[in-house]
């Protein structure tokens, strides 16, 4: 990499100051990133955008001397204003984020575990979280005062590493830990990472249509700064002592005593939201599986599509009293 090389990969046309570079690297960020460009691979070509963009601040004299610029800027200047931070900066605008209406930090997966009857039919939880705030030495860049961080040319500056572009959950990337840079002189107090570590209490609604052990991301009022923020969560569910979760569908087991059992019965099956009406025929065996259309979990909040109900039918087991009485006796 050298100067002219930098200049034409960031197409620099004119330069007045500081902020004209930073402006002009994030209109080719823009550009280039991958998820702005699904038609094809532009990896290489960001990476490019980020050396050259990294190159020209480590040599920023010649850079204004090539652009009869008099006034140089000073360490701590470029490192007001060319931090590079993930979701906070440039990332901010690729993904979406807006920082008037969404405060970034809840980005962590939350563990929030739910009874059997709250997944089905949703509810208003309050809760502990963890977030992060920007540490106030280092003003989130991570670095000491009059250094800059470098973008992680692992993840591109994303922080996270996508083996496919439908990945939906993405690792943290093992080099930057997610912070989409990398900060050789650390600040003391966050020790580079450019977070402080806090709880806040908050305020959210579980809707329908979740699945135990998959990560959301769902609105939520954080009451420590009364604002409107976005946390993710993981849903766990407490073990259920008859009915089990797969996929959409609730499975349980009922157990008939096949001794007795000589005619059709009509039954009802209680689930966490309702009463299921359901028959036993007379020619039921064991193993047989009874399934019941639309009566199990919502798929999504508009309640309008559900999975079904599966009911295994077992042998009931009696107890050691009266095995040895049907065995003594002939009866069951």
């Amino acid at each position: 990499m050298n100067l002219k090389k930098a200049i034409k990969i960031l197409n620099i046309r004119k330069l007045n100051s500081l902020e004209q570079l930073r402006t002009t690297y994030l209109n080719r960020a823009h550009e280039a990133h991958p998820d702005k460009n699904p038609e094809k691979d532009t990896t290489e070509d960001f990476r490019k955008v980020m050396e050259a963009y990294e190159f020209c601040l480590g040599h920023i004299d010649d850079l204004f001397k090539h652009y009869n610029i008099k006034e140089q800027p000073s360490a701590e200047e470029i490192s007001k204003k060319t931090r590079v931070e993930n979701l906070d900066d440039i990332f901010a605008d690729i993904f979406g984020f807006s920082q008037s209406k969404t405060t970034i930090g809840y980005l962590e997966p939350q563990i929030i575990y739910l009874t059997l009857h709250e997944l089905m039919t949703g509810v208003l939880k309050k809760q502990k979280m963890m977030a992060y705030r920007k540490c106030p030495d280092c003003r989130g860049i991570g670095a000491k005062s009059g250094h800059i961080a470098r973008i992680c040319t692992y993840c591109f500056g994303q922080g996270v590493i996508k083996k496919k572009k439908t990945e939906k959950n993405p690792r943290g990337c093992p080099r930057c830990f997610g912070r989409g840079r990398i900060v050789t002189d650390k600040c003391a107090r966050c020790q580079g990472f450019g977070r402080l570590k806090q709880y806040h209490q908050q305020k959210f609604y579980i809707p329908v249509g979740l699945k135990p052990n998959e990560q959301f991301t769902i609105k939520s009022q954080d009451l420590i700064t009364n604002k409107q923020t976005e946390i993710c969560i993981e849903p766990r569910l407490y073990r259920d002592p008859i009915f089990q979760i797969d996929n959409y569908d609730l499975v349980c087991q009922y157990h008939v005593d096949f001794h007795s059992h000589n005619k059709d019965e009509s039954l009802k099956l209680k689930t966490p939201i309702e009463e299921v009406p359901f028959v036993i025929g007379k020619k039921v065996k064991k193993g047989d599986v009874i399934r019941i259309q639309g009566k199990g979990l919502y798929k999504s909040n508009s309640k309008k599509d559900r999975g079904d109900l599966f009911i295994n039918i077992c042998s009931k087991k009696h107890s050691l009293f009266k095995r040895l009485w049907g065995g003594l006796f002939g009866k069951a």
